[in-house]
């Protein structure tokens, strides 16, 4: 039989006999009361300038609350965690803000950070990859879109949950200019792998959840596009398995 996902804002009691993802995405070094769960699953753009200051706050928050996992991709935003373009990153910045990328990488050691890997938590595998289409040289940002599909070929049959930065083509991930931003290729292989959840962010615009042929899609932004967080996380429920 079919898992039943049981979505909510996090106010409702987790139902017995469940495990509880609170999906997170773009919170921009904003730092509020996380829903109580089992699993954190954040999306990526965690900081706003990609500052090592911003990490080291972010990941001194993360280390006070209570998930038994704490799942982290990067972002466009997050420059110091894309080390093999970090020093081109800097370069074309107005007003750079240069570090040492792995030592600053190094601050999540305490959690779970995929990039283009998975992990295995409570009998379900989740996939994390931080890529999106080039719009300016920001991290894990790539311009040309066969590039980018061979990203999204990584990601395996059998996954239950993707957790990306970037959105798929056409599913929440409108603007407020009404363009779809998402990326098409990610949006095939979506279809083709058909994983229980795809969570991402990115688009903030796009908030909210959309399920379509037994995929349930969530943008978990919680901030606009002038960067206020007005959005609450989202929150689902899979059994115990």
């Amino acid at each position: 039989m079919e898992n039943q996902i049981l979505i909510s804002n996090g106010n409702l009691p987790k139902p017995p006999n469940t495990i509880r993802f609170v999906c997170i995405s773009d919170s921009h070094s904003l730092f509020f009361n996380f829903p109580p769960g089992d699993v954190l699953l954040h999306a990526g753009d965690f900081t706003k300038k990609g500052t090592s200051e911003e990490v080291f706050q972010f990941a001194n928050y993360l280390k006070t609350t209570n998930y038994q996992y704490k799942v982290i991709i990067s972002g466009n935003h997050d420059s110091p965690f894309d080390t093999n373009n970090f020093d081109e990153i800097m370069r074309k910045r107005k007003n750079p803000h240069p570090c040492n990328p792995y030592a600053v990488k190094s601050l999540f050691n305490d959690f779970t950070y995929l990039e283009d890997s998975f992990v295995n938590v409570f009998g379900y595998t989740i996939w994390g990859t931080p890529w999106t289409r080039q719009h300016y040289k920001g991290a894990f940002t790539i311009k040309d879109k066969y590039k980018l599909i061979q990203k999204w070929q990584k990601i395996p049959l059998g996954i239950d949950i993707v957790l990306s930065h970037s959105p798929p083509n056409g599913i929440l991930d409108k603007t407020k200019d009404n363009q779809h931003l998402g990326c098409s290729g990610l949006a095939e292989i979506i279809k083709m792998i058909k994983p229980k959840v795809h969570v991402f962010g990115h688009i903030h615009e796009g908030h909210g959840v959309q399920i379509i042929d037994g995929t349930t899609y969530i943008n978990a932004s919680v901030c606009n596009n002038r960067y206020q967080a007005i959005y609450s996380p989202i929150v689902f429920d899979l059994p115990i398995i």
